[in-house]
């Protein structure tokens, strides 16, 4: 595993292959491909079950040349995978982020 990227205590491979797995279902799903009885019938059963929100590691700030952001607008990230120990990029869920300063010093009036 490359020293120079944090990959917040996660595998990159083992990662990458869960995420290849979600797409890979998602896909089927979408193409109207219901989970076959047999996989569920060995899949665990959950029984009294609510939704719940989990946090994952995020980062907020303004954004700038964010597809559906406005420029200078703050808004928040999908979930980090891995960061540049010297913060100067992020990969999250949905794409790479160029990290400016963290801090507004000399950015604001």
């Amino acid at each position: 595993m490359p020293k120079n990227i944090d990959f917040l205590g996660c595998d990159p491979e083992q990662t990458a292959a869960i995420l290849e797995r979600l797409a890979t279902d998602l896909r089927k799903l979408g193409l109207g491909q219901h989970p076959a009885p047999a996989l569920l019938r060995e899949a665990p059963l959950l029984r009294g079950w609510s939704f719940e929100q989990r946090p994952r590691p995020c980062l907020t700030g303004y954004m700038f040349n964010h597809p559906l952001i406005a420029e200078g607008r703050t808004g928040v990230t999908s979930e980090i995978y891995a960061i540049d120990p010297g913060r100067r990029w992020v990969r999250t869920l949905s794409r790479f982020y160029e990290l400016g300063p963290a801090t507004l010093h000399g950015l604001v009036d």
